[in-house]
């Protein structure tokens, strides 16, 4: 049985349309080294060397991040993005904690900086 993804993608897409978010590895690092960023979510399909990248600057910046089971289309088109997304910052304390809430309620889990398969979320 398939996770439902609706309500975190129902966030995720909320955020986007109020421009709280960030799309890309590189501006998500940029935004994380300003001191602009206050959460990361990776898509399943970022390459390592993305997934390094990410979590070096989320580590060095205390920020937390989660790699989510969910395809990069997958997220794209709850973004209204035409193009695969891999690296999605949240810019906005509150979005945050909104994002943050609906991975943890579905996960049922308390810890952050982790990774999180599709059968958690």
């Amino acid at each position: 049985m398939q996770p439902d993804y609706s309500r975190l993608l129902s966030s995720l897409g909320l955020a986007a349309r109020a421009r709280k978010l960030s799309f890309g590895t590189e501006l998500t690092c940029e935004a994380a080294q300003r001191g602009n960023l206050h959460l990361v979510i990776l898509s399943n399909e970022a390459s390592q060397n993305t997934l390094n990248k990410v979590k070096r600057s989320c580590t060095e910046n205390d920020i937390a991040f989660f790699e989510l089971d969910i395809d990069a289309q997958k997220l794209a088109l709850s973004l209204g993005k035409k193009r695969p997304v891999m690296t999605i910052g949240v810019i906005d304390e509150n979005f945050r904690d909104l994002v943050q809430r609906t991975i943890t309620d579905n996960a049922d889990v308390t810890a952050f900086s982790e990774t999180y398969s599709e059968s958690e979320v």
